[in-house]
């Protein structure tokens, strides 16, 4: 899954997952999601993948939301 190929990343620049931001807006991103410190999940989403409750939800893709997100955690001003 996509976790894997973040976590070869992330070991590779020395990152840990719990440090580390994913967005995702479908199926296949839960696990990726599920194994990151600060997981976001765009509007877009599935209602079912919406549902989760884990996540911090942000605008959609099309609507500034990774944008939204990185002001929430004081990334971008």
């Amino acid at each position: 899954g996509k976790m894997d190929g973040l976590n070869t990343i992330l070991n590779h620049y020395g990152i840990s997952p719990e440090s580390a931001m994913f967005f995702g807006d479908w199926h296949n991103d839960i696990d990726a999601l599920d194994g990151v410190g600060y997981p976001v999940l765009m509007s877009n989403a599935p209602k079912d993948v919406i549902r989760r409750d884990r996540y911090f939800l942000t605008g959609s893709n099309e609507n500034d939301g990774i944008i939204h997100a990185l002001k929430h955690y004081d990334l971008l001003s």
